[in-house]
């Protein structure tokens, strides 16, 4: 798993942790999708000539994407399962990992020990 991938996964994990640690507070997670940044250049071998050959189909106007995050911050979210992963057209969709409730506190745990937190 590229250290992309974790990053996401963890973040993912995180943010459906937030409501349990938090309180009363809503936690999602949004995806703008494919966007043109100079994260390609960056990829070597493999996965750097995939992304090349998908660029077709990356997103170079920020409009929509952003559109959609508006309006996922303006939406009734009260019935929404934490962590739940909405995409550029706001459409929710199952994250993975969400109902691994266990590996989600294990990375709460984790992150307050290395911030120095307590709990």
């Amino acid at each position: 798993m590229s250290a992309f991938e974790r990053s996401k996964a963890a973040l993912n994990l995180f943010t459906a942790a937030v409501p349990r640690h938090m309180g009363n507070v809503t936690a999602v997670v949004y995806s703008p999708g494919l966007m043109k940044t100079g994260l390609r250049a960056t990829l070597a071998g493999g996965m750097g000539r995939i992304a090349k050959s998908v660029s077709g189909l990356v997103l170079t106007n920020p409009a929509e994407p952003a559109k959609g995050l508006a309006d996922l911050v303006f939406a009734d979210l009260t019935d929404t399962p934490p962590g739940t992963l909405f995409d550029r057209r706001g459409k929710p969709s199952p994250m993975p990992l969400q109902e691994d409730v266990a590996l989600q506190d294990a990375l709460w745990q984790l992150t307050n020990r290395r911030l120095g937190l307590d709990g």
